[in-house]
Parts: structure tokens; sequence; C-alpha cells
């Protein structure tokens, strides 16, 4: 099991938590995404879809805003990050109480190369996974927001979740859904084929299942744009 392991006392806010409109809005697409099977999501982002090629440039152009506010990101947790380890890479973590938030950039040894970036809100209840920080989502957790464990332990469970292929994930899922099911999903965004892609895995069932086509480039505009959103708030 990957944890993260502090180098340095705990850097987190002391400022009292408030829930904004944002995280309103962040439990409510949470919510939907949890409540509702890949099937029954193609049917509620229906409505939602655009002509293709304009979703694809805006989920283009989102990616790189985002990757430019995830190189600033990094760079500052360099000096106000606290210093850890996931497995063998070097982290920083920032915790910030008030927001409900929870944010790890992985760098290489030197910490001249930034390998991932995680964020979580809600309490680590809902986690943004950006592989190589390149500003592209590439994948969300979704964790019981009711959950006994607490934020230390969603966020410890969600790392668990997050740097496995969704091949091992779905075998994972099918296994423990059937000996102590999870209220977790997991949700993985890729661009194959010159299609959006979008697969599951969900451990409280043991399903795993993909959506492709405008529902899926709809869904992943509207994921894009949360993680841009989040990015560009921590990056001020």
């Amino acid at each position: 099991m990957e944890r993260f392991n502090s180098e340095t006392n705990n850097n987190e806010s002391e400022t009292k938590s408030t829930v904004g409109k944002k995280l309103r809005q962040y439990k409510k697409i949470a919510a939907l995404i949890t409540l509702l099977s890949l099937t029954q999501l193609e049917s509620a982002m229906a409505q939602e879809t655009e002509p293709s090629d304009n979703n694809q440039e805006k989920i283009t152009a989102l990616a790189k805003k985002t990757g430019e506010h995830v190189k600033k990101i990094a760079d500052n947790f360099k000096e106000v990050g606290q210093r850890g380890t996931i497995g063998k890479t070097k982290v920083r973590r920032v915790v910030n109480s008030a927001k409900e938030t929870t944010t790890t950039v992985g760098y290489n040894n030197d910490e001249t190369e930034t390998k991932w970036l995680t964020h979580e809100v809600m309490g680590s209840s809902l986690r943004f996974f950006d592989d190589n920080a390149d500003g592209s989502l590439d994948k969300i957790i979704i964790n019981d927001e009711n959950s006994k464990l607490g934020p230390a332990g969603k966020s410890l469970e969600n790392d668990l979740q997050t740097f496995d292929d969704m091949s091992s994930l779905a075998e994972n899922a099918e296994m423990i859904a059937s000996l102590k099911p999870e209220k977790i999903k997991v949700y993985a965004f890729t661009f194959e084929n010159e299609n959006f892609l979008i697969r599951s895995v969900d451990f409280e069932s043991g399903e795993a299942g993909e959506l492709s086509g405008p529902e899926a480039e709809a869904l992943t505009k509207k994921m894009q744009q949360m993680y841009t959103d989040e990015m560009e708030e921590l990056a001020k």
C-alpha cells in the first residue's frame, strides 16, 4: 500500500471551513456521476452535447490553459508544499481546510520535472488526477462523502486507485465488490482514434464500463472545465 509519508510538520491551514457555490456544484455533479451508470449518463449528457469540433477545440484549449496553471503551481509548491513521498516519488502537498482541498504534486528526484498532480475537493470525496501534469484531466475518483475515514483516510484510499491502470482496477473492483463493497467510482478520460472515451470502474457493484461519442465529449468537457477552474484558483 503506497501512502503519503510526511517529512515535515503539517502545513494545513487552520482557517474555518466554508462551503461555497462551487462546492455545491461539485457535489451535484459528483452525485450525478455516482448514482448513474454510464448508460444512464449517456442519456443524461445527450442534452448537453455540442458539435464535435466545437467540443474538441474547447477541451484542447482548456487543457492548454490548465497546463500553464499547473506549471505555476508545481513551481510554487517547491517552496510552500509539505515534503513527503508516495512510493518512491518525491511529493509536495498543500492542504487548505477552508476550501476543503488537498493538492499533491509528484516530482522526479531533484524536483526538476513534474510527474503528476492530484487535487481533491469536498474533503477528498472527489479527486482530479493529471498524469504528466500537462493540464489534461486523466482520471477522477469519487469517494463516499459520508465515509467515516475522514479526508486523510479517503485521500489514502484515493492513492490506491490513482496510479493503477483501469484494467487492474476493474479486476480489483470485481473482487472487492464480492467481499466488501466500497462506495468508490473511478473514471478515466482518454482520446483514442480521434474519439473521446471514458472508462469507469465501480467498487460497489464490481462493474466496469465505457462511454464514447458526443456524450463522452460533453462529460469530458464538463469535468475538464471543473479541473481548469480549480487550477486557475490555486495558481492565484
